[in-house]
């Protein structure tokens, strides 16, 4: 098989025939894990890895399915039912720090009922320590990196009676007690090579639930239009996309935008890019894309300040683009040096009033208690997010030494990373039930925790913030989704 063969529009399984049977699952992660007292407003969108995996599959001829088990909560006695009654000849599972538990679980349950089904893991934790989550789990493989064509050649092997993984290249396997690697496999280099992400497999948009501020029609959808990040941010772990940084072209983006709307009923793209403007050309036509084809959905985009200018704010602003996100980390420029952002202060101002004076609303990420975190230093960051009009949401995040990342590498060395207990790695951690795995020399626990709840009072609960909101309320569904949002800022600032 050609694996550099330009795929369709839409995905499609083979027309020759209904070969093996092959199940992705997402494991079912509880909201409450994800999100605690706040799991009303848990973000919970597709995971669109294990989709782009199923496409490629799916287009081989391969009979795919897909069990997403955190919109819809499947307990584990009824996801044991579906996999028993889909008799899979490959199990691939997903995996993130949080999902970890889950995801042996899931394949516990696969080995135990049919112990003949091949089951291999991938995903960023898995990527991270691929030999810990062999010996941890029921695994029969791991993949490291970009699984597609990983994943495919596995089912080929399968299929054709091998269970010789040896030559497949990125994988982690066993050999008697040994545990094994494989040649380390490429980045998929043109991403237009790959088929759209099979979003038919996955239940409805109007199933999934992203954050109320991030999004203004329902459903939305969200995109991957690139991979790779040539930035060396020391927080960020790059290990399944790598450095290397690789897009799909404007009309190959906007197809998959059709597809979306017309397929999949969708009414708001998200481009969920880490760095959706590296190439400016690329991202102006998309925006130019979307104006001459007449379309009017709301749109959004992730990227660095350094990363734009006043005229493409302009062009996005003139295209639909209501929001941007910036990851700003730090109103102290110290700071952004030691987590190695590579912007200045004066960077991030830049970007900020240029988003102010085409009209258009900033989220924008902040870390709190990085190493080198000083009282006065959080001050900063506080003061610098209360600065801007434009700000409409500001994620004020706990450091956490991620696996894979450089801080995470550094101070595992030195022994400063206090647990690996992952259960404790949420995306928004309820301040009760806090178990940091890194607190900053000079501070407690308590103290960092303390900090990140002052931010979000300081920064939601100001008369003149929440004013602006109310006058940018258009709608019923505006209110609903800023009663939310208002409740879960509330939650944070005050529980």
């Amino acid at each position: 098989m050609t694996l550099t063969m330009r795929a369709p529009m839409q995905t499609s399984r083979n027309a020759k025939s209904s070969r093996m049977k092959v199940l992705l699952i997402n494991p079912p992660l509880t909201l409450h894990k994800l999100w605690g007292k706040f799991e009303k407003v848990a973000n919970v969108i597709s995971p669109l890895g294990i989709g782009y995996i199923a496409a490629v599959a799916e287009q081989a001829g391969f009979d795919v399915e897909i069990i997403d088990g955190v919109p819809l909560q499947i307990p584990y006695p009824k996801l044991e039912e579906m996999i028993v009654a889909r008799r899979p000849a490959v199990v691939g599972i997903t995996s993130t720090l949080l999902s970890h538990r889950e995801s042996i679980a899931t394949a516990e349950i696969v080995k135990r009922r049919l112990p003949e089904t091949v089951v291999i893991a991938g995903g960023p934790h898995i990527t991270s320590c691929p030999e810990l989550a062999m010996r941890d789990g029921q695994y029969d493989l791991v993949a490291v990196g970009e699984g597609e064509y990983t994943f495919l050649e596995v089912c080929q092997a399968v299929e054709s009676g091998s269970r010789d993984f040896s030559r497949i290249k990125g994988l982690v396997y066993r050999d008697g007690d040994e545990i094994r690697y494989t040649a380390p496999r490429g980045n998929v280099m043109d991403l237009d090579d790959l088929p759209f992400p099979a979003r038919h497999l996955f239940p409805p948009l109007t199933v999934y639930n992203p954050l109320p501020a991030s999004w203004r029609l329902w459903p939305p959808v969200h995109l991957f239009t690139s991979r790779g990040c040539p930035f060396a941010c020391s927080f960020c772990d790059r290990s399944v996309v790598g450095k290397k940084f690789r897009a799909k072209s404007a009309p190959r983006v906007l197809e998959e935008i059709d597809e979306c709307l017309v397929r999949h009923g969708a009414r708001e793209i998200r481009f969920f890019d880490d760095t959706f403007t590296i190439d400016r050309e690329r991202a102006m036509a998309v925006a130019e894309g979307i104006m001459k084809r007449g379309w009017t959905f709301p749109w959004t985009v992730r990227t660095r300040v350094d990363m734009v200018d006043k005229e493409m704010l302009q062009l996005f602003k003139r295209a639909g683009c209501w929001q941007i996100l910036f990851g700003l980390e730090s109103g102290d420029e110290r700071m952004l040096q030691a987590l190695d952002k590579g912007v200045t202060i004066a960077d991030n101002v830049r970007a900020m009033e240029w988003a102010e004076e085409v009209g258009m609303a900033v989220r924008a990420d902040f870390i709190i208690g990085a190493p080198g975190e000083t009282r006065e230093t959080i001050r900063k960051t506080i003061d610098f997010a209360k600065r801007f009009k434009s700000l409409q949401v500001a994620n004020f995040n706990m450091f956490t030494p991620f696996l894979g990342t450089e801080f995470g590498r550094v101070l595992r060395e030195k022994g400063e990373v206090l647990h690996e207990d992952y259960e404790y790695y949420r995306v928004a951690i309820d301040p009760k039930s806090a178990k940091l795995s890194y607190v900053a020399d000079g501070f407690t626990e308590k103290e960092i925790v303390g900090w990140v709840m002052r931010a979000n009072r300081e920064f939601y609960l100001r008369p003149s913030y929440i004013w602006r909101q109310l006058r940018t309320v258009r709608s019923v569904a505006d209110v609903w989704r800023y009663a939310r949002a208002f409740r879960c800022a509330v939650g944070f600032s005050t529980h």
